[in-house]
């Protein structure tokens, strides 16, 4: 049977994890490298999957927990827009990957970034994600262009 506990040996590298996560801002790339190449440097597979479960996890969650607050309660999109980053690098294909992608072109659009908003909102419209969010996103786009054309 496998042990699926953190283990003391585990511990440099789950704080490691924690560390960064409290001080990245999602201005830099490079603590999120740093998160990438502790992971990588376990020796075991076994070692990896717990470090997995028991930290990277629930970091992507929490991740995904602030972005949600500051979007819909807090309502500031700029700290929103670096929260939905911070999560996507944390979680590149983690379960709420479409929801976060469509919610970071909000706030795209409310913080003004109309072009970005819209590379991120065509891959919506062009089924990217499946039937996930498409009309909503070809509405977007649709009322983007309409206030482009507008003198």
């Amino acid at each position: 049977m496998k042990d699926d506990r953190l283990h003391d040996d585990d511990l440099a590298l789950a704080n490691a994890f924690r560390a960064v996560r409290e001080t990245y801002d999602g201005a830099h790339e490079a603590p999120n490298l740093t998160l990438q190449r502790a992971l990588f440097r376990t020796r075991t597979r076994e070692r990896k999957r717990r470090v997995v479960r028991w930290v990277v996890l629930p970091v992507a969650a929490a991740l995904f927990a602030e972005a949600h607050r500051l979007h819909f309660v807090d309502r500031d999109p700029v700290r929103a827009l670096a929260a939905w980053d911070r999560y996507l690098a944390a979680a590149p294909s983690g379960r709420f990957v479409p929801e976060a992608r469509y919610n970071r072109a909000l706030a795209l659009i409310r913080a003004g970034r109309e072009l970005e908003a819209k590379r991120e909102l065509e891959a919506f419209a062009n089924g990217t994600y499946g039937g996930y969010r498409r009309d909503e996103a070809r509405a977007l786009l649709d009322a983007i262009d309409g206030d482009a054309s507008r003198p």
